[in-house]
């Protein structure tokens, strides 16, 4: 199918001169059409999906054009129908559009009427049938992005009606408690948008320390779930390679950039942070997300702004690494932008409001800070959730 058209149309009319006009016309603009004398004689002649669209009178003897129109439905649901009607039938037509009837031409029309609405009808089903081979396209290319995942085996991902299917495979992207950092207190909280979301968090514990990854795709629902699992495949594929995180990043901006030839998604924004437990050094890049927020065992406060572009936009984007220590006692919080961008909230606002809550908890445990400011947004009246949400914190318990 070329173009995404067979160049392929119908008229029908049970007046021949007015059904060889209007096959002229669609001739003129390049279809190869046929006409028929009566709605009967063109259901039983011809395969309906074998055509763009059909131009059909809406009162002829036998079936009328809502009657043809029906019989359409039932074969082809998204076939176009356009309906030639007289002035004194404009109230039909009108009812003929209610019962889902693309356009209509009113009679006596000229060639270049029935030339608008028909390119109107094929360009409808272009983008119809375009649709349909991007969304079977995807599906087969989910195979491909199932070899890539542990523990995820013949998954069929249908985008626009399978949530429970991503469901299975939002699981895989988090982890199913909070994870066991030697040496360090772990806390989260997690509420998803949809059934599935487009956040996740990711640990590698290394022998002089771990990795995080802490990420917020584009979006939300089916698409952003999909999208994070692109990421976090990128992100196993290349975290152990080296341990330089600007070139990880840079690794993983490139794996994402090559999927999107044959998938067509958005960007993530993320934080990959490396810590070394010997020396309490930690090295970060910054790509897009909201400032984490470090609070000092003295209480002192620092905001890991962001320093990178965001990532699975450009292939050329360059990703810079920074640098801190920390000491025993010290807090890491991270959070996606969902916990504080809500009703018509200005984002600034949002994220330092969020902010304090933290630090006027910070005496509290750990546990006990992340559930008290999570619990209070989403308790809040006019707390109206449009994004997921994560929020982890980290506590570090002994030595450096």
């Amino acid at each position: 199918m070329k173009g995404f058209l067979t160049k392929k149309a119908i008229i029908v009319d049970d007046d021949k001169m007015i059904a060889e006009l209007g096959k002229k016309a669609l001739v003129k603009m390049g279809y190869d059409a046929v006409s028929f004398n009566g709605a009967e004689e063109m259901l039983s002649s011809v395969k309906l999906t074998d055509y763009d669209f059909i131009v059909s009178d809406l009162k002829m003897p036998g079936l009328s054009g809502i009657d043809l129109l029906r019989e359409i439905r039932m074969i082809d649901e998204d076939m176009p129908v356009i309906i030639m009607t007289g002035i004194s039938d404009l109230e039909s037509a009108i009812s003929a559009i209610k019962e889902g009837v693309f356009d209509y031409v009113q009679k006596p029309f000229t060639v270049d009427q029935i030339i608008f609405s028909a390119k109107r009808a094929a360009e409808r089903r272009k983008m119809i049938n375009q649709n349909k081979y991007y969304t079977t396209l995807l599906e087969e290319k989910n195979t491909e992005l199932q070899r890539l995942y542990e523990g995820i085996k013949k998954r069929n991902f249908q985008l626009e009606n399978d949530m429970q299917l991503a469901s299975i495979l939002q699981d895989c992207l988090y982890p199913m408690s909070d994870p066991n950092i030697p040496g360090w207190e772990v806390s989260s909280k997690i509420k998803s948008y949809e059934k599935i979301s487009g956040d996740f968090y990711h640990f590698d514990l290394l022998d002089d320390g771990f990795s995080l990854v802490f990420a917020d795709v584009s979006g939300h629902g089916v698409a952003a779930s999909l999208y994070s699992a692109i990421v976090k495949a990128a992100l196993l594929s290349v975290e152990r390679s080296h341990s330089d995180i600007e070139r990880i990043v840079s690794d993983i901006n490139k794996f994402i950039l090559n999927t999107h030839k044959k998938m067509s998604y958005s960007y993530v924004a993320l934080v990959y942070l490396r810590y070394y437990s010997d020396s309490g050094l930690v090295k970060y890049v910054n790509c897009g997300m909201p400032s984490p927020l470090i609070i000092m065992p003295d209480g002192e406060t620092v905001k890991l702004e962001t320093n990178s572009p965001l990532v699975g936009i450009f292939d050329n984007s360059v990703y810079h690494e920074q640098e801190f220590t920390i000491d025993k006692d010290s807090m890491l919080f991270f959070f996606t932008d969902g916990i504080y961008e809500y009703k018509e909230r200005d984002t600034l606002s949002g994220y330092n409001e969020f902010v304090d809550k933290i630090i006027v908890s910070k005496t509290k445990s750990l546990n006990q800070i992340i559930d008290s400011v999570f619990n209070e947004v989403i308790s809040r009246d006019d707390f109206d959730q449009r994004d997921d949400i994560t929020v982890l914190g980290m506590k570090l318990k002994g030595g450096k």
